[in-house]
């Protein structure tokens, strides 16, 4: 069935809130400066039309606190380190009562606050502060006063622990995001850690990111039915974070005239596109930082040699309250290495481990990178912004109107007199492990206009970017994020959709945002069919007509089939068995492995087992994949589709041995057996730079997070119908989509 569009369009205005304006019917259009006006479509989503950037943002955090004020304040309060003060020790869990809060991120408020606030990001996010060009300290500064008007006319809206606001704090949640880029050498660190029984102190900063999956696309003009560049990006993870976790929002000013998509509480542009370009991110191996072990003196924990030569960490006391019990005091040491702070995750005997990051100390300067990104005309203006080096240090793909579609890691990228082995810390006691410098854009991995006609990365290495290889990991240094042994059936079913030579018309786009189709399930369904084969005795009956099903699979978890429930109740059967069995299982099959009789034998007997738990605990076997796997933000939800499985312990977490384009990972069953999905697809936008611009996107749940709007879930209905929603990019598009306006006086001078 071909996915739909929504384009719906009716004008209704509603009566201004108190403190805003009506604005009288008309065509869309910029509000003076001094003023904003402030549309919702039909779907909830804001528009920002001033004739000043800076007013277009008070607006921004205008509408973003009418949609997720808790939200903003709990990730705000996160980054000031205040957690523990606010909520006490332990698990933050539900204590905050912000939809989402309770995802496991924060497993225990006192380590979190700590991590907070050794990794620096409100600190030095203050200090770079007044180092900013002049329109990102005030876009940013009419933000926070946006969100603080909406909390003056809504005080019954404001939770008793908000914190203090200031224009910084959004720059800290930047640097909260890149800094989340040193998460494997975290890893590095805590490896070394664990071993000694020591349980380090920034344990979760890459996880608590939530940028650990996505997909990203692009098509040139000649591959589209419509001769128009086409691009997709569509981030996995936690669908909430803080609140729900992205936000999109349309600014149109003489300066800034884009669709953006960011974090609760981060207005940046980490994503989106303009009139002319399209941008969006992937995650991938990368190291921008090292793990460094530094032996300090005997008795003197703050000095140690390097060269020989003496030097002292940098030690800065700390006091982290807490609600009901004493405050926790004690101190963060830095060793100063490779030109940066870098904090000491954790001590065994002697030595210290450092986590030495590229990005450390730099919070705010990635909103100037991205600012120029949101406001960019040509690709000269696109290099500018790339060149600054300060952009997250993944897989970027940028798509042009003109045609041309690149690829490129972007980010500080630091030049390494020799490469540590990956998983081990470098020797901080010798200066030949410091870096020499970052190495120039010209020199990341990249690749503009490919032969193919398509661009995309699915968290893969970028030697795996197409079936016949263009970045050839022995072209570049040893340290630039290549790990040729990577699978990923994402990838390799993208590969299969957008390779060849076949026109992609529009609706055609849909279909892939939408696929649910597992690459490779044919393989698990031979190997099934062989192992009957090999059988001693049959199935009973209903178990045969089960395992036929299974075997008869097309690969596609979408929501009315019943073989896709089948299948994903026997592949829990075969992890839950023996995980270490279903590794080699799974890696055997996601490498065209063929299996012994032994391990279909698993297979077989695991199908059985799936079998009689469908009988008996999921009423018989007629429902179908949609009437168990559920999306939305309470029961019953709504039918979902796709499937993710997790990697195995024991696999490296960058592998996804299974799953489909629309990432789908599911909790635990219900009391009714169902299945829901928190973690997977966000919201993905697509856009075509046609005449007018096609912009659409998805937010899986809905814009608001207020219980009461009828934006809360309303997003989680479209999935298994594979529907988007138009973001009324163009303003004649609005025009007929309007579900309120209001003209709002900012304030901003």
């Amino acid at each position: 069935m071909r996915n739909k569009f929504d384009i719906a369009a009716i004008m209704l205005f509603i009566p201004a809130l108190a403190a805003a304006t009506p604005a009288a019917a008309g065509p869309v259009a910029r509000a003076p400066a001094g003023s904003v006006n402030l549309y919702r479509d039909i779907n909830g989503a804001p528009h920002l039309y001033a004739d000043r950037e800076a007013d277009a943002y008070w607006g921004l955090g205008y509408a973003m606190a009418e949609d997720r004020l808790s939200g903003i304040l709990l990730f705000y309060l996160a980054l000031r380190g205040d957690l523990a003060a606010t909520f006490g020790a332990g698990p933050l869990g539900d204590k905050s009562g912000v939809v989402g809060a309770d995802s496991g991120v924060v497993d225990d408020t006192v380590a979190f606050d700590k991590q907070m606030r050794q990794m620096r990001h409100l600190a030095d996010a203050r200090t770079n502060f007044a180092t900013l060009p002049r329109a990102v300290r005030a876009d940013m500064t009419a933000y926070i006063a946006g969100i603080k008007r909406y909390m003056a006319d809504h005080p019954e809206k404001v939770p008793v622990w908000a914190p203090p606001l200031e224009a910084a704090l959004p720059l800290a949640a930047g640097s909260f995001l890149n800094l989340g880029a040193v998460g494997s050498d975290i890893g590095v660190c805590n490896a070394v850690l664990a071993k000694a029984g020591v349980t380090a102190l920034a344990s979760s900063i890459g996880r608590a990111t939530g940028m650990s999956g996505s997909n990203i696309w692009a098509l040139a003009p000649n591959r589209t039915a419509d001769k128009a560049t086409v691009f997709e990006s569509d981030s996995h993870s936690p669908i909430a974070l803080f609140g729900s976790f992205f936000y999109g929002a349309r600014i149109n000013s003489p300066t800034m005239n884009a669709w953006l998509l960011d974090m609760t509480g981060m207005p940046m542009g980490l994503k989106g596109h303009n009139a002319h370009f399209a941008w969006g991110w992937s995650e991938g191996p990368r190291r921008p930082s090292d793990c460094v072990a530094v032996h300090t003196e005997a008795g003197a924990p703050l000095r140690y040699r390097v060269d020989g030569k003496r030097r002292r960490m940098v030690s800065i006391p700390y006091r982290i309250m807490v609600k009901g019990a004493p405050a926790i005091t004690g101190r963060f040491d830095y060793v100063w290495h490779n030109g940066v702070l870098s904090p000491i995750a954790g001590r065994v005997g002697q030595t210290a481990y450092a986590v030495s990051s590229t990005y450390m100390g730099r919070a705010g300067r990635a909103h100037v990178a991205y600012r120029g990104l949101l406001t960019a005309r040509r690709w000269a203006d696109i290099d500018v912004a790339v060149a600054r080096q300060e952009l997250y240090p993944a897989n970027l793909i940028i798509a042009g109107a003109d045609g041309s579609i690149r690829y490129i890691r972007p980010g500080r990228n630091p030049a390494r007199a020799t490469v540590p082995p990956i998983g081990q810390p470098v020797d901080g006691n010798r200066g030949t492990s410091a870096w020499q410098g970052i190495r120039p854009i010209g020199a990341a991995v990249q690749l503009r206009d490919p032969s193919e006609g398509y661009l995309t990365n699915e968290n893969v290495s970028p030697d795996m970017m197409f079936a016949a290889q263009h970045l050839r990991p022995g072209d570049y240094p040893a340290d630039f994020g290549f790990d040729p042994g990577q699978t990923d059936t994402r990838q390799r079913r993208a590969i299969e959709l957008l390779g060849g030579d076949r026109v992609i018309d529009w609706r055609d786009t849909l279909d892939i945002v939408f696929d649910d189709k597992v690459f490779g399930s044919e393989r698990w369904n031979h190997e099934l069919d062989q192992a009957v084969r090999e059988a001693a005795e049959p199935s009973q009956p209903d178990a045969a007509r089960f395992i036929a099903a299974l075997i008869a699979f097309d690969g596609h978890f979408s929501p009315e089939s019943s073989a896709a429930l089948y299948v994903a109740q026997w592949r829990d059967e075969v992890r839950e068995a023996d995980p270490k069995v279903a590794l080699a299982i799974e890696r055997a099959l996601a490498t065209d492995t063929p299996l012994d009789a032994a391990q279909r034998a698993v297979l077989l007997t695991a199908a059985r087992r799936a079998a009689a738990r469908q009988a008996a605990g999921l009423s018989g076997f007629n429902r179908r994949f949609g009437d168990v796997y559920r999306v939305g933000r309470s029961a019953p939800g709504a039918p979902t589709r796709g499937m993710t499985l997790l990697a195995l312990p024991g696999d490296r977490e960058e592998v996804t041995e299974f799953g489909s384009l629309w990432s789908s990972i599911y909790g635990p069953a219900d009391a009714a057996g169902r299945h829901y999905s928190y973690s997977g697809s966000r919201m993905p936008f697509l856009v075509q730079f046609t005449r007018p611009i096609r912009s659409y996107s998805l937010p899986v749940w809905g814009i608001s997070d207020n219980p009461d709007s009828p934006h809360y879930s309303d997003g989680s209905p479209l999935v298994a119908k594979g529907e988007m929603r138009s973001n009324y990019f163009e303003p004649a598009q609005l025009a007929g989509a309007i579900r309120s306006v209001r003209t709002l006086r900012t304030g901003v001078r």
